[in-house]
């Protein structure tokens, strides 16, 4: 199975999970749909704000910010 599959799987089970959604973010970012990975980053963003009231964690920021910068990651974060 495709990587991206995997992750979105285990957001429809725990949308809460930033793991999954950093992973969506690299996926995404890898094969050079940037603005699917904004998206992803944007939607995480939503659910632990309103959901949770906490900012995303420290290493989703970082992803999306090397993404932002064209610089993505060999291996997910």
């Amino acid at each position: 199975l495709h990587a991206e599959t995997l992750y979105v799987r285990v957001l429809a089970l725990d949308e809460f999970e930033e793991r999954a959604h950093r992973g969506v973010m690299w996926c995404r970012a890898r094969l050079g749909d940037l603005a699917g990975a904004g998206r992803q980053f944007r939607e995480c963003n939503r659910i632990t704000s309103s959901e949770l009231g906490v900012s995303p964690q420290p290493d989703t920021l970082r992803l999306n910010a090397l993404i932002q910068e064209g610089e993505v990651p060999v291996k997910p974060i």
